[in-house]
């Protein structure tokens, strides 16, 4: 499980600062294969709408499946 909470800190050229927290999000993870030197895993990104409205964040639920893989390569490489 991966928790992500960004901090935005935005200076547009003549406009005020903003600055606050973006959107929450939360990654479950299940691993779907996992060998020695290899390793596969399927994702979703569960981004919470609770940002400031003022960084333009906080409207939206978004959700994003994904595949994560890893693998070893040998001599100190990995892919």
């Amino acid at each position: 499980m991966v928790i992500e909470q960004a901090y935005v800190w935005e200076d547009p050229d003549g406009e005020p600062s903003v600055s606050g927290f973006g959107d929450l999000a939360i990654v479950p993870r299940i691993v779907l294969c996992e060998h020695e030197r290899f390793l596969l895993s399927a994702n979703l990104e569960i981004e919470l709408p609770t940002g400031s409205n003022d960084l333009g964040a906080g409207q939206e639920w978004h959700l994003a499946p994904f595949i994560t893989t890893w693998a070893d390569l040998g001599h100190w490489w990995t892919l």
